[in-house]
């Protein structure tokens, strides 16, 4: 009965780095695109390291959410024909414009939401990464990797244990939030 306990402990603690390492693939893409970002509005504008990481994980938001956001509106709003509605439910040139604008809005609020969120979780990857670097001398991506790969674990461990509803909050936040 014991080592029951201890061999579904340890199993859960595999399945976790599992998920991890899954999620930390895609996650590991989007931030090489992030840090080139950043550094080029490190030498555009001058600022410092948390500033610039800051507007350029809001950049990345906000491409990712006009991806998720507007793409599957736009191929319902252009792929249906404008006449099956009867012509007095039909919404006109301003309404439409209004509906636009409020989407606009709400995916800009909806990545600074994302991006104060996500902000301590740059720090921990930034972290293990310039420990890493300082400790071990590998090449940046290893050092990258294993830092996203914390970040992922910490967040991941964070989700399943103390907010399990966060995937569903996000959800709802981004389509009806």
């Amino acid at each position: 009965m014991p080592l029951d306990i201890i061999y579904i402990g340890l199993l859960s603690v595999i399945d976790l780095l599992k998920i991890t390492l899954i999620i930390s693939i895609p996650v590991f893409l989007l931030v090489i695109a992030g840090i080139f970002l950043r550094k080029k509005i490190i030498n555009r504008f001058k600022m410092s390291w948390i500033k610039a990481s800051f507007i350029a994980t809001y950049i990345m938001f906000l491409v990712l959410l006009f991806f998720v956001y507007f793409l599957p509106g736009a191929l319902v709003f252009f792929g249906t024909d404008p006449n099956i509605l009867p012509e007095e439910m039909r919404l006109t040139l301003m309404e439409n414009t209004l509906v636009v604008l409020g989407m606009v809005f709400k995916m800009l609020l909806n990545a600074l939401i994302f991006t104060v969120i996500l902000t301590p979780l740059e720090l921990i990857a930034s972290g293990v990464a310039g420990k890493l670097e300082a400790k071990y001398k590998r090449h940046w991506l290893i050092n990258t990797f294993a830092g996203v790969f914390a970040a992922v674990l910490a967040a991941t461990t964070l989700v399943v244990f103390l907010f399990p509803w966060a995937p569903a909050g996000v959800y709802y936040l981004i389509y009806w939030g």
